[in-house]
């Protein structure tokens, strides 16, 4: 039984990846803070704004469709290590735990003088166009119709939602979903150019060795990433961001225009980029640790009989 070096897993887990044009709307889930309050918080409204929740509560769900895709692309041995995938999904991403994180980082920002009901106000109305122009997506290539223009006579609207769309943490966020896809694919990958044998015989210490390794190279890969590119995601929410920006009243968008322009809405913005990130990154490690010891005990459990 020959023992895996960690030069070779390094090898197996940073293989080339080719991004297939995925998308994953987000616009249809409500996000419902943890820290009940009978008024939103302006924090509270950037986290539904940013759809912060309904991201951390897909990430387990991602594990089915990265499968999919790896399948597609002729991965190997998907059936036999996707149930621990998915397992160790579940078990690394806490989404109450992560929001809580994310929360407590905003909380440390300054505060906005932005009027807090205006701001929530701003956040449902988007909440609506996001669900709305999800429903009109071209399912075939991802990317939403021609929104209609925004309601009532704003000759700054275009404007607006062009300085929007780049100034929200949306499309950020989208391309950290897009990493932690590729974090589940490289695991997928790992049984490729190694035998069960192999990682059975491996240390658990030298594979949880390899994970932050993994991650750092993962988020340093900018071509041939899978299944989906950062840019992509990035360049996809963009288009779902504008097309949802475009159907809002001029106030509700002007109010957004005003926070996000702002010292302290930018401040804040940041500040959930950062958190979220953090979270994510904490939660890919667990994710990596958690699989792999279950692909080790499961590959032990495997070779045990041939030794009897």
């Amino acid at each position: 039984m020959v023992a895996l070096s960690r030069k070779s897993l390094a090898r197996m887990l940073h293989l080339r990846f080719l991004a297939p044009t995925v998308a994953v709307a987000l616009g249809t889930f409500l996000f419902s803070s943890g820290l009940a309050e009978t008024k939103a918080s302006a924090d509270q409204s950037l986290l539904q704004i940013e759809a912060v929740g309904p991201r951390l509560a897909s990430m387990p769900s991602l594990v089915a469709s990265v499968a999919r895709a790896a399948a597609k692309d002729g991965v190997p041995h998907i059936p036999d290590v996707q149930p621990a995938l998915q397992a160790a999904a579940a078990s690394a991403f806490n989404p109450e735990a992560m929001n809580h994180d994310i929360s407590a980082a905003l909380a440390k920002t300054a505060g906005t003088d932005v009027e807090t009901s205006a701001l929530a106000k701003a956040a449902q109305a988007l909440i609506k166009a996001r669900t709305s122009t999800v429903a009109q997506t071209d399912e075939a290539s991802g990317i939403p119709s021609t929104p209609r223009q925004t309601e009532g006579h704003d000759p700054q609207g275009g404007e607006r939602v062009g300085q929007l769309v780049e100034a929200m943490a949306s499309p950020e966020l989208a391309a950290e979903t897009a990493f932690t896809e590729q974090v589940m694919y490289a695991a997928l990958e790992i049984l490729t150019n190694s035998t069960t044998q192999q990682l059975a015989a491996l240390p658990l210490s030298d594979l949880q060795a390899q994970t932050r390794t993994t991650l750092e190279t993962l988020r340093a890969r900018n071509t041939n990433e899978k299944p989906v590119a950062k840019d992509v995601a990035q360049a996809q929410e963009k288009n779902r961001l504008a097309a949802a920006l475009a159907t809002l009243a001029p106030e509700d968008l002007g109010t957004l225009s005003t926070f996000y322009a702002s010292e302290d809405g930018k401040a804040k913005r940041d500040a959930l980029v950062a958190a979220y990130r953090k979270a994510a990154d904490k939660a890919n490690i667990k994710l990596l640790n958690a699989y792999l010891q279950q692909l080790v005990t499961q590959s032990k459990a495997k070779a045990e009989p041939q030794r009897n």
